[in-house]
């Protein structure tokens, strides 16, 4: 174990395949206006040695509810998300092999779209079957279990279809004729949320 700028990186001899040197420097990267700048990147090496198990790497930090691990990707020069866990002022990832690593904070919220039922929409009551919408988040990902969908004050259990980005309900039966009230609320990996409220109306 040791500890270098705030980071704790945690590992023994049984996580490499063979005896191996680790080392950290400063890496090359580009940050866009997405994001904002938590930790100063670090770069853990060798990049091009899978690990034998995963290397725990922790970070204090305090005040930070939208933030979270993300490596980066130098050919596509982007961040990608990295699963990481919250325990008081600790965040905590796992990493497989080495790479460019930060903590960054973003606070855009995840895009719903093509929603059906839309708010303020009336749809014949044999033709609404489903509620259906498109969920994205380019920065960390969605939180596939922290979606949200109630139906006139009822949890409805969902689907959420990844590579498709679609989440979808199938309706057990027809709704009444009438006004309904919908809510859905979808959570990224960082605490963004997003949520869409209102009425749609069913006719005969």
């Amino acid at each position: 174990n040791f500890v270098y700028d705030n980071y704790r990186i945690n590992y023994s001899n049984n996580y490499f395949y063979n005896e191996t040197l680790i080392w950290i420097d400063n890496p090359i990267y580009e940050l866009n206006n997405n994001f904002t700048q938590i930790s100063k990147p670090i770069s853990i090496n060798p990049t091009t040695i899978p690990f034998k198990k995963k290397i725990i790497i922790g970070y204090d930090v305090s005040n930070c509810k939208n933030c979270g691990f993300y490596k980066y990707d130098s050919t596509k020069k982007i961040w990608k998300y990295l699963s990481t866990s919250y325990q008081k002022d600790i965040l905590n990832t796992k990493l497989s092999n080495g790479g460019t690593i930060a903590i960054l904070e973003e606070k855009n919220e995840p895009k719903i779209s093509n929603l059906s039922p839309m708010i303020g929409s009336k749809y014949k009551q044999k033709d609404l079957t489903n509620i259906k919408f498109n969920i994205i988040d380019e920065e960390s990902g969605i939180n596939k279990e922290q979606i949200k969908i109630i139906l006139d004050g009822n949890k409805l259990y969902y689907d959420y279809i990844h590579y498709r980005n679609l989440t979808q309900v199938k309706l057990d039966s027809l709704l009444a004729p009438g006004i309904h009230t919908l809510e859905i609320s979808v959570l990224d990996n960082v605490n963004n949320i997003k949520t869409i409220k209102g009425e749609f109306t069913i006719i005969e």
